[in-house]
């Protein structure tokens, strides 16, 4: 969803994703929203990964350019005049070890999921984003 989430456009998901609804196959798989009994982990991440696309303006009108895809992972960045971000997302159910570019050694970390104290290893289906002024 993160890498999803910071592309450039209107983020959008399938009615009820935020709080943990499912369903598959036809056009009556969704049950009503629930409310009062949501997935409050699901909705806390949601909150929290749109409360910092919301709160890092640039991303409005930063182009993307994609870095890297392959069946490890999903990089991009998001380029502005006076900042850049770069967003990896891992593909597999395996930890991963990857490269950062030199420019973003010291960026600020604005989002992880399942990360830890090392910037180079992202979680399985973790993801990571850097953030740096220029």
């Amino acid at each position: 969803m993160a890498a999803l989430a910071f592309l450039p456009g209107i983020f959008s998901i399938f009615y009820g994703d935020e709080a943990g609804l499912q369903g598959i196959h036809n056009l009556a798989n969704r049950a009503p929203f629930p409310w009062g009994k949501e997935d409050e982990d699901l909705l806390s991440y949601f909150r929290n990964m749109l409360s910092i696309r919301e709160s890092n303006e640039f991303l409005r009108t930063a182009e993307c350019k994609i870095k890297d895809i392959n069946n490890r992972y999903f990089a991009y960045e998001r380029l502005s005049k006076h900042n850049t971000a770069l967003i990896i997302a891992s593909r597999s159910h395996y930890e991963l070890e990857v490269d950062i570019p030199n420019e973003y050694q010291n960026a600020k970390v604005i989002f992880s999921v399942g990360g830890g104290t090392d910037l180079r290893k992202i979680a399985p289906y973790g993801v990571l984003i850097l953030k740096r002024t220029i």
